[in-house]
């Protein structure tokens, strides 16, 4: 016949941490001494402030471990940066700025053309054949240059690019911008008006003349000063009437 075990006998400190909170000490010990059990009031204060940092630890490592779930969802969450070159380009500046106020996302409408001026002057960039010797490695590539930064931004009003320009650092007017897209105009005309000549020229077996109207040149004129400055778009001018007048006079 199997021996019969004895009960567990109850610890002094898991006594007095059964006992009421509105039970005082001496309470304690009267009542732990009528079961048997012998300590003093000491014991029993030592013993509930005890359970009571372990109880204010447990709480503590509690409420720590929830923060590191809220700053991982965080992390995860996209950039205004990404978020604006997320949406549609078809979407005008202020539609992406409702669009991420509505999701929780505050920008101003400037980000938006920052951000999408910045992506199409990287693909300007990197469609743009390279002129820089392979031979030079340590030079830093060069800047984009200013007329470069407005053609990067055809889409935009010549404010709009003003206010690019400023957060970019770069400083120009309203007017550098206007001579730019003019000098773009007067070149674009100028090569189509060479291709339908050359056309001519072999269809009728003849060589074109070369004319220019005064309005023309003076729109050429202000077109490249803007690019390269007064001075030498007047020399460039005047070396190209000599190779009209080569031309004719040859002819």
């Amino acid at each position: 016949m199997a021996a019969r075990k004895t009960p567990k006998k109850q610890s002094k400190f898991a006594f007095i941490r059964q006992q009421p909170a509105t039970l005082s000490a001496a309470e304690v010990v009267a009542k732990a001494k009528a079961l048997g059990m012998k300590f003093d009031v000491t014991y029993v204060h030592k013993a509930r402030r005890t359970a009571k940092e372990k109880e204010a630890a447990a709480v503590k490592k509690t409420v720590t471990a929830k923060p590191t779930a809220t700053a991982t969802s965080k992390s995860t969450a996209p950039s205004k940066s990404d978020f604006i070159r997320a949406q549609p380009a078809k979407l005008s500046a202020a539609e992406v700025v409702a669009k991420g106020k509505a999701e929780g996302v505050k920008f101003s409408s400037q980000l938006v053309y920052r951000v999408r001026g910045g992506s199409k002057a990287k693909k300007v960039i990197a469609k743009k054949p390279s002129t820089v010797p392979t031979a030079a490695p340590s030079k830093s590539p060069a800047a984009v240059s200013k007329a470069d930064f407005v053609r990067a931004r055809s889409h935009l009003s010549a404010e709009e690019i003003v206010e690019d320009a400023k957060a970019a650092g770069i400083k120009l007017g309203a007017s550098y911008i206007h001579d730019v897209r003019g000098y773009d105009t007067a070149k674009a005309k100028k090569k189509r008006a060479a291709k339908k000549a050359s056309k001519l020229a072999v269809t009728h077996g003849t060589q074109p003349s070369i004319t220019a109207t005064s309005s023309t040149a003076e729109d050429l004129l202000r077109a490249v000063a803007a690019e390269v400055g007064l001075g030498r778009a007047i020399e460039l001018l005047w070396g190209e009437r000599a190779r009209v007048r080569a031309v004719i006079e040859g002819g």
